[in-house]
């Protein structure tokens, strides 16, 4: 039988649950058997009652409740990133709690240090800093993370939001705006700093922006501010005027900046360095602009035997050359030029075109004899090379190349003026020997081939 201490220590127990019976037996099981695992301290157990009786729970200020005591437990257990999640689900669900938050920062930037490139990990420190107001650390932080769009709409938001930027923040957020090479944001920010704060340098810089960007009606507003001290300034307005039709303007500040260009690239000792060959790219671009081709043919040529053998550079080089071949075409430097550079291009099919548009035919019968030989002449080259010996004087020649085309000259090719020169030429051979069987069998198989089946 029970003993007395025993009856009257269950009649105790049942006394104070009669007591709390009233608020124990409103809340959901869940809660009560994880209230019951705390008070035997299994915490890891109560936490996932706690989380059980969220399920399907739309009461904000209940799930609260159970949220902060599921962050008390994460820190009896020591369990750092359940905490941190928990904090942040109490953020999203508004609770305010400095101290919680303060714990919630701390966790976010101890787990960050411990892997500063993941992601999801800059955000959660984000998070809790953008809570705290503090924008300064965020742009900082975002800075240091490589995140510079998210930076700038930092100071997006705030200027969108009527917050007044300090004359050190609008010029941070230029900055940021240069480093995003987006033009378009460069000219906002530009604009609105100028708007704070009048400056010589940015109002220089939004011309030079807004030439880029072919905001011409803007840059001649800035024009008449812009005191021309660079290379660039005086680029930019040469552009400006070119884009407007002012040529003699264009050309004056062309001319300046060309000769800025040269300055600047004497000083550079080490001839090889990037920088110099990105002075010898500009320079290209305003010899042509200054009509000095034969510059712009040296310059690209230079660049070439640097290893910058860049696809704009070489169609400039092309363009150049042939501007001074139009000039004297029959020069003969002007045509080598041409070809020179045609095929450091790689652009042997316009070669061949180009000594045969100079009449220089033996000059293209040796390339078209080169490909011959390596097995690569294409049938279109084969009927030029034999329209060109057709019209050669040696003999030899006109044999070797009839004999070649003989083979390919087909009715599918169509073209009587070359049927009838290849024949012609093919006579003329059988009369200089006509019991020469080879000479017979030519003249016959061109006559097949030209269906004049009653001649054979």
């Amino acid at each position: 039988m029970y003993s007395r201490k025993h009856i009257l220590q269950a009649t105790f127990v049942l006394i104070l649950a009669g007591m709390s019976a009233s608020a124990y037996f409103l809340k959901p099981t869940d809660v009560r058997i994880a209230h019951y695992y705390e008070s035997v301290s299994m915490y890891k157990e109560a936490m996932a009652a706690y989380e059980k009786s969220l399920k399907g729970i739309g009461d904000q200020a209940f799930a609260r409740e159970i949220l902060v005591r599921i962050s008390i437990l994460c820190r009896y257990i020591g369990d750092r990133e359940k905490f941190l999640v928990t904090v942040k689900r109490l953020i999203e669900l508004e609770y305010d709690d400095p101290e919680l938050t303060r714990a919630g920062a701390r966790v976010a930037g101890d787990f960050w240090r411990f892997d500063m490139t993941d992601r999801r990990k800059q955000d959660d420190v984000l998070l809790f800093a953008r809570r705290s107001g503090n924008r300064n650390f965020v742009i900082d932080f975002l800075l240091g993370n490589q995140r510079v769009y998210e930076a700038l709409s930092e100071y997006e938001e705030a200027y969108d939001s009527g917050v007044d930027l300090t004359e050190e923040e609008m010029k941070s957020a230029v900055r940021l705006a240069r480093w995003t090479e987006d033009l378009q944001k460069r000219k906002k920010w530009l604009e609105r700093a100028l708007c704070a704060a009048p400056d010589a340098e940015m109002t220089r810089e939004l011309f030079t922006v807004c030439v880029a960007l072919g905001d011409n009606e803007r840059a001649l507003q800035l024009a008449s501010q812009v005191e021309p001290k660079t290379r660039d300034d005086f680029q930019a307005l040469a552009d400006l005027y070119d884009s407007v039709d002012d040529k003699q303007k264009a050309g004056e500040f062309y001319a300046q900046a060309e000769a800025f260009c040269v300055q600047e690239l004497a000083l550079i000792q080490d001839k090889t360095s990037d920088e110099s060959k990105k002075l010898m790219t500009e320079l290209v671009y305003l010899y042509w602009k200054n009509g000095k081709f034969e510059a712009v043919v040296q310059t690209v040529e230079t660049l070439c035997d640097l290893g910058c053998k860049e696809p704009k550079l070489m169609d400039d080089a092309l363009s150049a050359s042939l501007h001074l071949w139009r000039e004297k075409p029959d020069k003969l430097e002007n045509q080598e030029r041409v070809i020179r550079i045609a095929r450091n291009m790689g652009k042997e099919a316009f070669v061949v075109d180009f000594l045969v548009q100079n009449r220089r035919f033996s000059d293209a019968l040796k390339i078209y004899e080169e490909q011959w030989r390596k097995g690569y002449l294409p049938a279109d080259s084969l009927k030029v090379a034999v329209e060109i010996a057709c019209c050669m004087d040696d003999r030899t020649l006109r044999k070797r190349w009839l004999e070649r085309g003989a083979k390919a000259l087909s009715v599918d090719w169509k073209n009587k003026g070359l049927m009838d020169a290849a024949f012609n030429a093919a006579m003329e051979l059988w009369r200089e020997d006509s019991d020469n069987r080879e000479n017979q069998e030519r003249v016959i198989r061109i006559a097949q081939n030209m269906g004049n089946q009653a001649f054979v």
